[in-house]
């Protein structure tokens, strides 16, 4: 099935799932978090697979905290400019949110496997 094909759907439901999406990132961007919450669910009830709904919820948040954080940096509330602490901030979290996801995959792969030898043993 080919996600991007609104013929599939239909326009209608496509324009809903927008709808809500950017309902969605407006109360994220309001709140500071919420977005990936109130998609998620509403993606399931749908019918999409959990492995199509969590990469696309991840890309969206990924996109936006990057265009909140040049906007940031653009009004002043932030520096980014070499060596400044504000930057130092960001790589450290960008590198444990990239150690903390390649465990999350890891584990996610592997929990499978892990189970049928948990029943083999029980």
């Amino acid at each position: 099935m080919n996600l991007i094909d609104v013929s599939i759907f239909g326009i209608h439901f496509f324009l809903l799932i927008i709808l809500v999406a950017l309902l969605s990132e407006f109360i994220n961007a309001i709140f500071g978090g919420g977005h990936g919450t109130i998609l998620t669910p509403f993606l399931l009830i749908l019918g999409f697979p959990p492995l199509s709904i969590v990469p696309s919820i991840l890309l969206a948040e990924a996109v936006g905290s990057i265009l909140v954080a040049i906007a940031h940096h653009s009004v002043g509330n932030v520096n980014f400019g070499r060596n400044s602490k504000h930057l130092k901030m960001a790589i450290l979290f960008g590198i444990t949110s990239i150690i903390g996801i390649l465990l999350a995959v890891i584990i996610n792969f592997r929990l499978p496997q892990f189970y049928r030898v948990c029943r083999k043993i029980s």
